[in-house]
């Protein structure tokens, strides 16, 4: 698990993103109006249609700022202008860039909760990320509704001061393995994972098949404090590494 944050390191350029790579990069969605009037200015007609559907101001303003982020970081791998950039989505909903943008090979996915984001990216594989905020739910009731028998029982036996961490520690990895995978939520079944001796994650079979696991590597994160994240990639032996994102840097 990868928990440690002086892992994020500040950069005010991208790296360049080779085939065993994912960088990572988390930022706040908290900006002031000149900010986000730039990033929004980014954002074509079909993302500020969906902007303009979300009730509340924080939400909106939330979405622009991780659309025009992504933009800006996409861009900068790139080296293209982020306004023309084109996306696609599939029937679930997962975005990537069509076929008439650049770095066809480029994959990226991204997560926001609570003010903050996180963007995964890599070069042709298929990679999801999901960040949650730790907050109180019904633990017990929604283990027993989305997770294995097992899951279920490894959060029951936990203390309860540390059922919330664990029981977001498998939603978060099963959410980054499921939108990797561009299945979404209704796949949450077919995705079993372990808690190790050490109160870890890892996948412990796909479709009632172990040997799928081994396809796929995956990375739990403790991206900040009250936050837990996931990273699903296909492939091993990956070199992972994580970026503060300020968004300036063009």
């Amino acid at each position: 698990m990868v928990n440690r944050k002086s892992l994020w390191r500040r950069a005010e350029s991208a790296s360049i993103l080779s085939q065993n790579e994912v960088h990572v990069w988390r930022a706040s969605l908290d900006c002031g109006d000149e900010t986000l009037d730039r990033l929004g200015s980014l954002l074509s007609e079909d993302e500020w249609q969906r902007a303009r559907r979300f009730y509340f101001d924080r939400d909106r303003r939330h979405f622009i700022a991780a659309r025009g982020l992504l933009r800006t970081l996409l861009a900068r791998y790139l080296g293209w202008d982020p306004s023309l950039l084109a996306f696609g989505y599939t029937d679930k909903g997962k975005p990537s860039l069509v076929t008439t943008s650049p770095g066809g090979l480029l994959q990226f996915n991204l997560s926001h909760s609570y003010g903050r984001v996180l963007y995964a990216l890599t070069l042709g594989r298929e990679v999801g990320v999901d960040l949650e905020y730790l907050r109180l739910v019904k633990v017990d009731a929604l283990a027993q509704r989305f997770f294995s028998d097992r899951e279920a029982a490894a959060i029951a036996e936990e203390p309860e001061t540390e059922k919330q961490t664990l029981f977001f520690k498998l939603w978060t990895a099963k959410e980054a393995y499921l939108k990797a995978t561009g299945e979404g939520l209704a796949g949450l079944s077919r995705v079993e994972l372990e808690v190790t001796g050490d109160r870890q994650v890892r996948l412990k079979q796909i479709a009632n098949n172990p040997y799928l696991t081994s396809l796929w590597s995956l990375y739990c994160l403790d991206p900040e404090d009250g936050y837990l994240g996931a990273i699903a990639v296909r492939g091993d032996r990956l070199e992972l590494s994580c970026w503060e994102f300020d968004g300036n840097f063009r």
